[in-house]
Parts: structure tokens; sequence; C-alpha cells
């Protein structure tokens, strides 16, 4: 039994040639609007005005994106989270791009049932075992989107009026073309969540020292009798990222959009050759605390 599997690997956004400009954050030095590009998902910008928070990024010419993902935010579940493409820098409000610019992704709260094709993001409210949002992996705060649209101007538009922070927070903005290997990903894959903190004896004394450091999920993703096309993509994969480089990995989008994985590859890509040019290939993944 097997399910499809989407990887970004390539986040377009990122670009050198790529232009972001954004709302007015609350604080410039501290919160600024380039955080969105840092790999380091607890690097935030903080957007001042909840109301209309807003991002646009320039690629210099007409550029096709497959996938949107925003992680680690702060918003509620009224949020209107929105995301439009066009020829020309058409301004900095919702109602400069509305009806005039394709809407390319309208973000609904929860929408597991949203398919392939779909547009989701989850929200601290969804969760119930009384846990603060800091001390959950990042995977609980996210939203993403799949559609095929080429444009030169992105701009991706936040209005949470009631959001009591007063300001918008976003970790990380990406987005660019995925993969999605012909042979799918085994259903039946390990999701464990841990902790790397410890307990440390003190010299000379009996009390012990407890270092905390946040939680995060480790997958082990396994795919079986690979042709020669699906190894291609996945060498690629390891090429370009390594072990060095965060990835953005959805391993059921047909069935939950929310399951958006932030990570970085672990080990090496474990290749095993069978017959007839076939593979088996396993992927370990540690998610971005």
């Amino acid at each position: 039994m097997a399910t499809n599997i989407r990887i970004l690997h390539n986040f377009l956004t990122d670009a050198g040639g790529v232009t972001l400009t954004g709302a007015t954050p609350t604080d410039a030095t501290q919160y600024p609007v380039a955080n969105v590009r840092d790999a380091r998902i607890r690097k935030v910008t903080r957007l001042a005005d909840e109301s209309a928070a807003w991002l646009k990024f320039d690629f210099g010419a007409a550029t096709q994106l497959k996938a949107w993902a925003f992680l680690h935010h702060n918003l509620t579940s009224a949020a209107t989270v929105r995301l439009w493409g066009h020829t020309s820098n058409l301004g900095d409000t919702a109602g400069d791009w509305n009806g005039v610019a394709t809407l390319v992704a309208t973000f609904t709260h929860n929408n597991t049932g949203g398919g392939a094709s779909g547009a989701s993001f989850i929200t601290a409210g969804l969760i119930t075992s009384g846990a603060a949002a800091s001390e959950l992996p990042p995977r609980h705060l996210n939203g993403v989107a799949y559609f095929a649209q080429s444009f030169q101007w992105w701009f991706f538009h936040i209005a949470d009026a009631a959001n009591p922070a007063g300001y918008i927070e976003l970790g990380r903005v990406v987005g660019g073309v995925y993969v999605e290997p012909t042979r799918f990903l085994l259903a039946n894959y390990a999701a464990d969540i841990l902790d790397p903190g410890e307990e440390v004896q003190l010299e000379g004394v009996v009390q012990t020292m407890r270092r905390t450091q946040r939680r995060a999920h480790r997958y082990a993703l396994g795919f079986r009798n690979i042709a020669a096309a699906d190894l291609a993509n996945h060498r690629e994969m390891f090429l370009n990222v390594g072990n060095n480089q965060e990835l953005l990995i959805n391993p059921r989008p047909e069935s939950d959009l929310n399951e958006l994985i932030y990570g970085k590859l672990e080990g090496n890509m474990v290749v095993r050759k069978k017959v007839a040019d076939y593979a088996d290939i396993e992927w370990t993944v540690l998610e971005a605390a």
C-alpha cells in the first residue's frame, strides 16, 4: 500500500534575483521582512498591521510556481490568507490585487479534505493537549497551497484583525516547483517525536541540571521498486540539499495537506539496487525546530 508524496527542495523565492518587499514590521531591526528567507524557522518577521500584512516577490520575469508554504505563524482560525499573481506590480493592498490579478490560492483553515490541488493552514487553536504553541514542533503551525501558475509578481496577503498579538508573525515563506515521484511513498512510515533534552549530573554535588531543547519530529520514509527516472529525481534532491539545507515534504497531500515537514535530511541517501535497474530508497528527515 502506498500514497503519493510531494517534495520541495528548490525554494525559488529565496533566489538571489528575486526582490522581496513587505508591510512595515513592528521592529525593522529585530523582525525584518527578510527573516522569512532565513532557514531558521523561529527567526521570524512580525508585520505590524494584523489586518493588512503582506509580502511581495518580484521574480524579474514570469516564473512558474507549483507550491507555496508559510511556517511557524501566529494566525487565528479567522484569518483570511490569499496569494495573487500578476504580470505587473499592482500595489500594496489586497484591494489593488483583488479582481485584477489572478487569485492563485485562498488558504482555508484546517482544510484536510482539500486534496492535492487545495490550500490549507492550521493554527494553535487546534491544539487540544493543553500544550502551548511554543512547546510544539513547528509542523503544528503551517500553511500550504498547490497550483500551477506562472507570474513575475506574487502578492501574499494576510488579514487577521482579531489576532490578539496585534501583529502577524511569520517564520518562513517559500515557493517553488515540487517533485512528485511516480513511485509513491510507502504508507507505513515512521513519524517519531524526539526530545533532545538531557539531564546532566553536576560535579561534586547530588543535584542534576535539566538541559531542555525544543522537540521535533523525525521521519523515516521509504520507497520501493524505484525506476531510473524517479531514482534520478531523488539523487538530484540529495545533491541539491544534502544534509545541509532544509527542504519541504508533504507525505500525503491528497488526504492531509496539513502534514507538512520542514527540515533536513539525516545521513546518507540509502539505495539498494535490485533486478532490472530498480531500487529501494530510504530517507531520514529531521524536522527543523
